[in-house]
């Protein structure tokens, strides 16, 4: 009776990251067709150039907006007003601070040919203000956001086809996607949290965040710290090692961005509700949701590579390892979100649990890249690949380590003892299905290749959707309870 009241009282949440989660699967649908659309079109310099813009460029210029969202966050969470105007403006410090890293990282990496510095560097602009200003619009309009992304990408997707597909514009077409694109989010988004906007700057939680400063900037220097990993292995290997990394993890790192995304806004559901009950939940959901891609990844990777683009089929190998990295990294996540929601201090004076995960969250980032850089700089025979998804793993089995060392003891003990091992239950379910049942290789040809991996997954996916629900009461439970909520 007292979980059936729970999972009552957590439907809402549920509800919300489940139809989040549905817009941004469509969403994932898309980045998974440009992707390997980019990934087939482009060389390998100029698909280094694009991931270097889209995954760290964003990450070194966030620290204006970090400062600001960290907190406004929270402040919107907790029903405080006044906080989106300078919200704004710190997110436009970032984008110009986006501009300057961009150029000057791509005119000392000499990568690309000049023409594409200034174009490369605006899509860096418009892309870092873009993820600047979502977190804030997820914690006032969770769905809204959602929508809002999967626009973005539906108008991404189409220049992708019309400019790198049809016009084989390469490198510059996809460039130019990702700038319309995300100029069109940004004003979207603007419109979406136009009341806020028209609210009275709160100047007095201006000099509260400026106080509390240290926290978001701990968090900043963790993410710039594991952002370096492109600049260290650029430095010591070159660019076809980014390109290889990042089209072996592409198909998993789209998925990963989804579930974390879908539940961006639990924190501020559990400062609002101090349920956290729901938070623990989400994760053991997460292990089930999480073990199929992964365990069918760990089994059949060429498959996945494959369609992406066959010349990294070397490095396939790795994204087993990279697997069992992104299952740990879903399960971590709402956990580190529920641990953060319990923390109600303000920027005057942050809380015990709020400091302490963004100093290990910092000692984490900083294990990660001593230890890509120490192992590519010890072993230069093995694939610079698997060192570096190696580094990945250890990454984030130290962050789960910290946060169940931050959490209370029964939330650790529930997370061992409800989580982990759901999550070895169906990654071994998954694994097992996987090398029984999906047939092994993969096709030179896209097409067939895509069928293959399709009928693979469909045909791995039906049996272990309904043994896992057959073998785990709660999920059962659950899932019957989601589908009442959904349909009333």
């Amino acid at each position: 009776m007292e979980l059936r009241n729970l999972v009552v009282m957590s439907m809402g949440v549920l509800r919300v990251a489940t139809v989040r989660g549905i817009l941004r699967f469509l969403a994932v649908l898309l980045s998974m067709v440009t992707g390997i659309i980019i990934a087939r079109k482009l060389d390998p310099s100029s698909y280094a150039l694009y991931q270097i813009v889209t995954k760290r460029v964003t990450s070194f210029s966030a620290l204006p907006s970090t400062l600001a969202s960290f907190w406004a966050y929270r402040y919107s969470a907790m029903g405080i007003h006044g906080v989106a105007k300078a919200h704004i403006v710190m997110v436009g410090l970032s984008s110009v601070l986006a501009f300057s890293i961009a150029l000057l990282l791509i005119v000392s990496s000499d990568i690309v040919d000049t023409h594409l510095y200034v174009l490369a560097s605006l899509a860096a602009c418009t892309l870092t203000f873009y993820a600047g200003l979502h977190p804030y619009a997820i914690a006032l309009r969770p769905v809204f956001s959602e929508i809002t992304t999967f626009m973005r990408r539906c108008v991404y997707a189409a220049l992708v086809v019309l400019l790198v597909y049809i016009y084989s514009l390469k490198a510059l077409g996809a460039l130019t996607a990702l700038t319309i694109s995300s100029a069109l989010g940004i004003a979207t988004l603007l419109y979406g949290v136009r009341r806020w906007l028209a609210e009275s700057m709160c100047r007095r939680c201006i000099a509260e965040w400026l106080r509390g400063a240290y926290l978001p900037l701990l968090n900043w220097f963790a993410t710039f710290l594991s952002a370096l990993d492109v600049v260290i292995v650029l430095m010591l290997i070159g660019s076809y090692v980014v390109a290889a990394f990042f089209a072996i993890t592409l198909a998993l790192s789209i998925v990963m961005e989804v579930s974390i995304s879908a539940l961006q806004h639990l924190t501020a559901y559990i400062l609002r509700t101090g349920d956290v009950t729901t938070g623990l939940r989400i994760s053991r959901l997460m292990a089930f949701a999480s073990a199929m891609l992964c365990g069918y990844a760990m089994a059949r990777p060429e498959s996945i590579v494959a369609l992406v683009n066959p010349i990294y089929i070397p490095s396939a190998s790795a994204l087993r390892i990279y697997a069992i990295g992104v299952a740990l990294t879903l399960i971590t996540s709402p956990l580190a979100q529920t641990i953060s929601g319990t923390d109600r201090a303000k920027a005057s004076r942050p809380g015990r649990v709020l400091i302490r995960l963004s100093i290990f969250n910092l000692i984490a980032s900083a294990i990660y890249i001593a230890t890509l850089s120490s192992s590519l700089s010890l072993f230069r025979d093995p694939d610079p690949v698997m060192l570096w998804v190696l580094a990945f793993l250890v990454w984030r089995a130290i962050g789960l380590a910290f946060l169940l060392s931050i959490a209370g003891e029964s939330v650790r003990v529930e997370f061992l003892k409800g989580t982990m091992p759901r999550l070895v239950l169906f990654l071994t379910l998954s694994y097992t299905l996987s090398s029984i049942l999906a047939r092994g290789g993969y096709e030179l040809k896209f097409i067939h290749n895509l069928y293959l991996l399709a009928s693979n997954v469909l045909v791995v996916a039906v049996p272990y959707i309904a043994i896992s629900i057959a073998i785990d009461p709660e999920l059962r439970f659950i899932v019957r309870k989601l589908l009442t909520a959904l349909y009333r």
